[in-house]
């Protein structure tokens, strides 16, 4: 936190307590103002890293999704033995 000797206010040098606090509450609002800023910050790049993250898992997974045939005991139905009977039969 800026102690006031860093960074002066006009209202410093007032007589009065009252306008005199002010600038202080004014350092202190600015100091608190400036980390919850930075966690905000720091909260919304996470999230978007994390949405990305899920975005790219989630094409990933819909393309090995592609790569395999929708049924996967068609593509053995060549490698069975009954193929052959099978494949006669239907010339």
């Amino acid at each position: 936190m800026l102690s006031s000797s860093d960074d002066h206010h006009p209202l410093d040098d007032a007589s009065d307590p009252a306008p005199k606090a002010l600038p202080s509450y004014e350092r202190r609002f600015r100091y608190h103002y400036n980390c919850g800023n930075t966690i905000y910050r720091h909260m919304q790049a996470k999230k978007q890293k994390r949405g990305r993250r899920r975005r790219t898992e989630r094409s990933q997974k819909m393309a090995s999704r592609a790569s395999t045939p929708p049924y996967p005991s068609a593509a053995r139905i060549a490698d069975s033995p009954c193929y052959p009977q099978y494949a006669a039969s239907l010339k």
